[in-house]
């Protein structure tokens, strides 16, 4: 399913805006998770299956590391858990390899993978409740928005938002229409426009023409640039449209003055993510990590 296509926009996400809003709030969770597991139906039967086999994992391992009386026991539940998730995260990138398995790419599953070790990691070191029930913990898995090009919502940030779903206010929804309409521009005019000019360049090496090389090879640049952009401005806006709140993955990152900035500023929640569960947890900046 392309959230970019005119069908969707123009006809399937209003619809399901609409059933979102006219729903009692109790049910609009529900929904939520209906759409997100239609959205990943639209791309096979596997990819829906290691989502929810995913959230079942994450929900298990962490009801076990809540209850845990010890040091020891919680420990071992959270890395029992994680290191499931990295498994099916290796196992995607064989089965992506392998021609044997057709196209039978798993959807998402870096974006919720490391959402869920995210997930785990906060639970053990007490930062985060346990998810209220498992529905709560697979839409926060399969929310539709962030599957194709992230963000990697924190735990705190996005599990909460999922037990209120308050409906949008006007302002929200003028602000989240700008936000998709900036995002369609994006992409289907800067970034796909840019693509039909550089991509015969470089896929014929810029021919005879180093020049011509360079300048495709920027022009790229840029084209990469505003589909990243496009993606994130678009589900920033979908997510309002349902009443919730995610982060804006790009801020302008060709403005950065040092690598360092760059990074910060280019898939924003990422290196979020590598600081708080990598860098932080192995030691990083004169800390203890969660396991040590």
């Amino acid at each position: 399913m392309d959230l970019f296509s005119a069908e969707y926009i123009l006809f399937l996400l209003p619809a399901k805006v609409l059933i979102y809003c006219i729903l009692p709030g109790k049910w609009r969770r529900h929904w939520l998770t209906l759409i997100s597991l239609l959205f990943l139906g639209s791309f096979g039967l596997l990819s829906t299956a290691v989502a929810l086999t995913v959230s079942l994992i994450t929900y298990g391992a962490s009801i076990r590391i809540a209850s845990s009386t010890t040091t020891h026991t919680k420990k071992v539940w959270s890395l029992t858990g994680i290191s499931s998730i990295v498994s099916l995260l290796l196992f995607s990138r064989i089965i992506e390899g392998d021609q044997g398995f057709g196209n039978w790419a798993l959807v998402g599953l870096s974006y919720y993978g490391l959402m869920s070790i995210a997930y785990l990691a906060d639970v053990y070191s007490g930062k985060t409740a346990v998810a209220v029930n498992y529905f709560t913990m697979a839409l926060y898995t399969i929310y539709f928005p962030h599957l194709i090009a992230g963000p990697i919502s924190q735990p705190a940030d996005l599990l909460p938002q999922f037990q209120r779903l308050p409906l949008p206010s006007r302002k929200t929804v003028a602000v989240a229409l700008k936000q998709i309409l900036y995002g369609l521009f994006c992409k289907l005019v800067l970034a796909d426009r840019m693509g039909i000019l550089v991509d015969p360049v470089l896929d014929n090496d810029g021919g005879s023409n180093f020049w011509l090389y360079v300048s495709a090879s920027f022009g790229y640049s840029i084209q990469i640039y505003f589909d990243f952009a496009g993606y994130s401005f678009l589900v920033v806006g979908i997510s309002r449209l349902f009443g919730l709140s995610i982060i804006n993955n790009v801020n302008r990152p060709y403005l950065a003055t040092t690598t360092k900035e760059f990074w910060k500023r280019w898939h924003i929640s990422l290196t979020d993510w590598l600081r708080r569960y990598l860098y932080i947890p192995l030691g990083g900046a004169g800390t203890a990590g969660y396991f040590l």
